[in-house]
Formats: C-alpha cells, structure tokens, sequence
C-alpha cells in the first residue's frame, strides 16, 4: 500500500513486503508538467515569478551579470528574488535583462540572458521547473534553447536538451527531478558558434523532496533518508485512517554514507512510515 500527501511521503510494510511508489525509490527525470512538479514537491515548492522588481509595462532593464536575493538594482532590492538562486550570465556581457515588454505578447515579468544563463540552487534541490519562450515573431531564433542540468557539485551533466521555445503568450514547461540533488541549469542557444539570447524563463519553481528507502533483512527493517533533510522527522502508524495515530520515531537515526538510517524490528503485521516535514 502506498501513499502521498503533499507533505508526507509514505511507505507501506505488510509482513516483509514492501511496495513503493517512483518518489519513494528514487527519481532521476523529465517531468511533464508543472502540475506534476508542484505534486511532487507539495508545501515544499518555491516559486520565482519575476515579478519583484518594478518595471514600466512595456520595458526592460539590464539588473547586473550576477542575481541573487541580495541583489540591488536602480535602488531596488535586495529581495528582487527568492533566496537560494543565483542567476549568472556567462561570459559576463552587458548583463541579464529583466522584460516587461507586453507588447511581444509577455503576460508576465521574465528574465533573459544575451549568452548562457546560468541557474544555480545554493542548497541543492531535487525539483525545478520552468515557463520558457519566445518574444518576438518577427525575429525568430535560428537555433534551438540548450538546457543542461547539473548534479549538486555542478560539474556532473545530469540531462540534457534541446528545444524550440514557442512564441509568446505561449510557453514551454521544462520540468525534471533528480533525488540525488540538482545544484545547476543552464540555458543557452548557440547560433552558428557564438552564443545568443537565450530563452526568456518565467515562473521558475524549485524545492527539496526527500526520499525514504526501505530494505528488509532477517526481520529487520532498514529505513534510510538523505541527511540534508534537516527539517523531515521519520514517523509511523499501525493505520493511516486516523490522522492522530502518527508517532515519531525515538530510534536515532545512524548516518551512513550522506544517509541518516534507522533499524527497526518487524514488530507488526502492517506498518507505515513516513518522513514529515517540520513546519
């Protein structure tokens, strides 16, 4: 029996066996839509919707070859985003450039990078996601947006892709996962051996969404989570029908290999467990 909620993940023992769904065993992929995204991660979902930095609808503004929270733009900020991304353009040029330009069809503020636009989580996350496109029909690009997305020590290529953003209002969602953390994307289009504009990104959505593995061994069940899951306490239940009945786990957890890990014996015909996040 498996179960999820937006801020639990759950796992299901009868006897010695145990069923887990693709979150619990571990995910490394696209995912298909922002729906899918957000359902994955639950309350623990942040978005970016560029809109904290105050332009004149129709407009835009270069704000800097480096972006972060505590970034100050023409007396704005620090705040313009959310904390724990950091935008880069690379090489550093004339910078990034917030648009407001309604008049290509933008429904939106969105950010857009002259060269390769570099996304970095300054705590890795497992999730992120993003609206990308095009802004002007009259001047569409020759080449496809490159999207490649970094392990936690962002040299490890995790994927890599190649799309045509449409023109806006209309967008692209690009969404991937990966348990084993995601620490860097980065954005570019290169036109005939020189980098060019890269796609404009709105509505950036990111977060982390520990997993719980479990493994069974001569009546002994082994519970393991991430220890960069700091906020999460392991707790189980004989039934999940009551919401009162969850308990918390008093066994200390051993760390192993980046893994926090609890042994437990097979005390019950059926148990659940769960990792809960601690508001």
């Amino acid at each position: 029996m498996v179960m999820k909620s937006k801020t639990t993940l759950l796992l299901g023992v009868v006897t010695v066996a145990l069923v887990l769904n693709p979150l619990a065993q571990g995910i490394a992929g696209v995912v298909a839509s922002r729906e899918e995204l957000v359902g994955q991660l639950g309350a623990a979902a942040v978005t970016e919707n560029f809109e904290g930095f105050a332009l004149a609808p129709g407009t835009a503004a270069r704000v800097g070859t480096v972006l972060d929270s505590n970034s100050v733009v023409s007396g704005q900020g620090p705040g313009l985003v959310q904390p724990g991304l950091r935008f880069t353009q690379s090489p550093a040029g004339d910078g990034l450039q917030w648009d407001r330009q309604f008049g290509y069809g933008l429904l939106s503020e969105a950010l857009v990078s002259d060269d390769k636009m570099i996304i970095d989580f300054t705590t890795p996350v497992t999730h992120v996601g993003f609206d990308m496109f095009w802004y002007h029909t009259q001047y569409p690009p020759a080449n496809p947006s490159t999207i490649q997305v970094f392990a936690a020590d962002q040299v490890t290529l995790l994927y890599t892709t190649n799309i045509f953003e449409p023109f806006a209002p209309d967008a692209y969602f690009f969404g991937y996962a990966n348990t084993n953390t995601i620490g860097r994307v980065i954005l570019f289009r290169d036109e005939g051996g020189s980098l060019g504009v890269t796609a404009l990104i709105d509505n950036l959505t990111f977060g982390f969404a520990p997993t719980l593995s479990a493994t069974v061994s001569n009546q002994q069940l082994s519970l393991s989570w991430t220890q960069t899951a700091t906020n999460y306490q392991l707790e189980s239940a004989t039934n999940t029908i009551n919401p009162t009945s969850w308990g918390t786990v008093t066994t200390v957890p051993t760390p192993v290999n980046g893994q926090n890990t609890v042994v437990l014996p097979l005390s019950e015909s059926s148990m659940f467990f769960r990792l809960h996040r601690q508001e």
